[in-house]
């Protein structure tokens, strides 16, 4: 089942090839059929693909379940973006468009982005390989932030 969103920055670091613990939680889930891509993330990707990285990309993101961005994933982001912007957060809109398509297709977001840290109700889970070190690859549960900051719009 399909329900891990792998946001821009894990597929950069897997791209590049090294050796990493995003990489090789990405590889996983890959395996595990367990990725869906979106519009924001195949945008950012294919904005940063150099000339002979295009097809390769685009058959990869093609085979990939993609999730569809409606309105109310623009008004949710909007809505969680303005209220950690109160608070002093200024975090990207891709971020929180993100998340609002995590909500509200019950998905988790693997990432390395820091500003997933904003969302301290998350649920995160580690996916490191060596307790030794700081996990470098997060795999954050997304719907449990939304469903605390609105809790009438993400009833079930």
């Amino acid at each position: 089942m399909a329900n891990v969103l792998v946001d821009t920055s894990v597929w950069v670091d897997f791209f590049r090839g090294t050796p990493s613990t995003a990489a090789a939680s990405l590889d996983q889930l890959l395996e595990e059929k367990r990725v869906v891509i979106c519009g924001t993330v195949e945008l950012e990707l294919l904005q940063g693909a150099k000339a002979g990285e295009k097809a390769m990309l685009e058959d990869l993101l093609t085979a990939l379940p993609y999730v569809e961005s409606q309105r109310v994933d623009f008004q949710t982001a909007g809505e969680l973006l303005n209220g950690l912007r109160v608070k002093g957060f200024q975090i990207p809109a891709s971020d929180g468009l993100i998340a609002a398509l995590c909500a509200r297709h019950q998905l988790s977001v693997l990432t390395l982005d820091k500003h997933f840290d904003y969302f301290h109700h998350i649920k995160k889970k580690s996916l490191a390989d060596d307790f030794r070190k700081p996990p470098r690859a997060v795999l954050w549960e997304i719907p449990e932030l939304l469903w605390f900051l609105f809790p009438v719009r993400f009833r079930a």
